[in-house]
């Protein structure tokens, strides 16, 4: 009788924890293991007096793992969740960022094809939407002063130019320059 304050403790705390978790959580993992603390806290209540009903304490002791197993796997889901949360609002921050710059910006892939574009490039050459960038060659849109620079964005990353002024073809229009300042990252 002596460990019953202890395992009265012990199931309180499991039952207001997991009352917590279930209800802020935010996550069907964080619900997951809410449930399984509050079992495991009523369980522990139990253990004083079933712990010497000698045909209940094995499968007390199996209920104990099998709920420890539970809350770890529910709190491992969580994190993912919460995670896989956060890198989707990041993303989500970074892209409206990207389209609502006041600059015309891009991003390109190794072989030098546009793989996004914002609204401000598109004004500035003259496209109606980003996608019908999509996939062209940068080269394709610079005239032949342009394509010299464009040379130094094939080394290491961190390799960069500008600013400087380059030709741009523009869809409907005349050729127009703009300045162009390029630094070559990896994503």
């Amino acid at each position: 009788w002596l460990v019953t304050p202890v395992f009265i403790l012990l199931g309180l705390v499991d039952l207001a924890a997991g009352v917590v978790l279930f209800r802020r959580g935010g996550t069907f993992g964080a619900q997951v293991a809410g449930v399984a603390l509050v079992v495991w806290g009523f369980h522990r209540l139990d253990y004083p007096v079933l712990r010497y009903v000698g045909w209940f304490a094995p499968w007390g002791f199996a209920l104990s793992v099998g709920l420890t197993i539970v809350v770890a796997v529910g709190i491992v889901i969580h994190h993912y969740d919460a995670v896989g949360r956060e890198a989707r609002e990041a993303a989500a921050r970074y892209r409206t960022l990207f389209d609502e710059a006041l600059q015309g910006l891009f991003l390109t892939t190794a072989e030098g094809q546009i793989a996004a574009a914002n609204r401000a490039l598109c004004a500035l050459l003259g496209v109606a939407s980003p996608v019908a960038l999509v996939g062209r060659e940068l080269r394709e849109l610079v005239g032949e002063a342009g394509v010299a620079p464009l040379a130094a964005l094939e080394g290491a990353p961190g390799a960069g130019i500008g600013p400087v002024e380059v030709p741009w073809t523009v869809v409907s229009g005349p050729e127009r320059r703009e300045w162009l300042s390029a630094h070559r990252v990896r994503l």
